[in-house]
């Protein structure tokens, strides 16, 4: 065999070789971008609880006394919506002590479902009402928990 004489493998594996960086130079120099710019905001919700409409006093417990059976009582507070979206609001509660209380005391509100504007301050009144058959509980402590859902 010449070594002087190429092989048809090899003259292929050059011109292969040759083509794909060839391609891949081709490529580098057709290849252009163009880079756009995006914005956007993300949703927020938040409320504060203050006990005046000028929400300069956070609200962070309510003492409701002593109460009696079958007694309902009232106290008022502003819901602040603090967030950047349209929301309802919602009132729940958690965490009685004792557990028992959970069963004979109900937290209402006369909030009435309305769409909520961000920086919008709700007044509205709250009523804890004990049941008539409470037994067994001397003292009693829960959480009042307001929340802001956004509107879809």
């Amino acid at each position: 065999m010449n070594p002087d004489r190429k092989s048809p493998l090899a003259i292929v594996f050059v011109s292969c070789l040759f083509l794909v960086i060839s391609l891949s130079y081709a490529r580098g120099l057709l290849f252009r971008s163009k880079t756009i710019h995006a914005t956007g905001q993300v949703a927020t919700l938040g409320v504060e609880v203050c006990t005046d409409p000028n929400c300069t006093v956070v609200l962070d417990s309510i003492d409701w006394g002593t109460q009696y059976p079958s007694q309902s009582r009232n106290t008022t507070f502003c819901v602040k919506l603090m967030g950047n979206t349209p929301s309802t609001l919602d009132l729940s509660t958690d965490n009685f002590a004792p557990i028992e209380a959970e069963q004979y005391l109900a937290l209402t509100w006369d909030y009435d479902g309305h769409i909520v504007n961000p920086e919008d301050v709700s007044e509205v009144i709250v009523t804890l009402t004990v049941s008539s058959s409470i037994a067994g509980v001397e003292s009693f402590s829960f959480d009042m928990i307001v929340t802001a859902y956004e509107v879809v």
